[in-house]
């Protein structure tokens, strides 16, 4: 079966000339936004994470108390006490 050149499928006439066109189209699409990304690092926790039920030592003045980060967690943040260091 006889098949049509790609030249006569192509508007212009020319199949190089379609193909240049096709090639600045897509290089123009090429913009930073568009092009490959490459992965991302993980994020390093500088601190030490605390679970709920992790035993915590908070201070206030001169006071000390050990107790798990749930109940500690609300003196610390509006309690006036600081958090110091998770319990061995």
């Amino acid at each position: 079966m006889w098949r049509q050149p790609h030249s006569v499928l192509v508007r212009d006439g020319s199949l190089e000339t379609w193909l240049r066109k096709a090639q600045r189209e897509q290089a123009s699409t090429n913009t930073p936004e568009s092009a490959p990304k490459k992965a991302a690092l993980p994020i390093r926790r500088q601190d030490e994470k605390i679970g709920r039920n992790d035993m915590v030592v908070i201070k206030r003045g001169e006071e000390t108390q050990t107790m798990k980060w749930k109940k500690a967690e609300p003196m610390v943040n509006g309690g006036g006490w600081t958090y110091v260091k998770k319990a061995d």
